[in-house]
């Protein structure tokens, strides 16, 4: 979380699925509809087979991480301008692209709440005894298309639901091409700190 290229150039999520649940310990942060977005980054190719942890850069499977987890990128040039506003949990997105090859894309947007600093008490399986360490997790996750405006293409989404607060969180969007998992342009930072936190 130190890295400075923090919600500038990386913004990272940690989806946690569920498809594990059967060994007998359930991922309270884990979720069947982020079980089912990584089988279909497989079927469509981004992902080799359904694994963890599965790590995608960029809409591309990254299988190198265990051996060079030094996170290398070639900084590609911003091709439009992702704009967020946050409002009492109603959020307004839109999107001004840079370049004209883009108007005739159908977009999506995706849009993650993020918990940091959680921890879990594992009493089954491969971890039983262990008390794991939480960051990036994706609390909430929505997924919706983007509509055409005079500017580029707009989206609102109301009421975000945060399942676990934590004691710290970020909010990370991105804009994607229909039927494709490779991001065109991403935003992401810190939510204010609540007063209230829960782990």
């Amino acid at each position: 979380m130190e890295d400075p290229r923090l919600w500038r150039q990386v913004a990272p999520v940690a989806f946690h699925v569920d498809y594990w649940d059967y060994l007998g310990w359930s991922d309270r942060f884990a979720d069947r509809a982020y079980s089912q977005r990584q089988r279909t980054l497989a079927r469509q190719g981004h992902l080799s087979t359904v694994y963890t942890p599965g790590l995608v850069l960029n809409g591309e499977e990254w299988r190198s991480w265990f051996r060079e987890p030094t996170l290398r990128m070639r900084l590609a040039p911003p091709i439009g301008v992702l704009r967020l506003v946050l409002d009492h949990g109603n959020l307004s997105a839109s999107f001004q692209p840079m370049e004209p090859s883009l108007a005739a894309l159908e977009l999506n947007l995706t849009v993650t709440v993020l918990g940091f600093g959680l921890e879990t008490a594992v009493d089954a399986g491969e971890n039983r005894g262990r008390r794991l360490s939480h960051d990036f997790v994706v609390l909430d996750y929505t997924h919706l298309p983007m509509e055409r405006d005079a500017a580029g293409w707009s989206t609102s989404v109301s009421s975000l639901q945060v399942r676990s607060k934590g004691p710290r969180q970020a909010l990370v969007a991105w804009v994607s091409e229909v039927g494709t998992a490779t991001p065109l342009q991403a935003v992401g930072g810190w939510l204010p700190i609540r007063a209230d936190p829960e782990s």
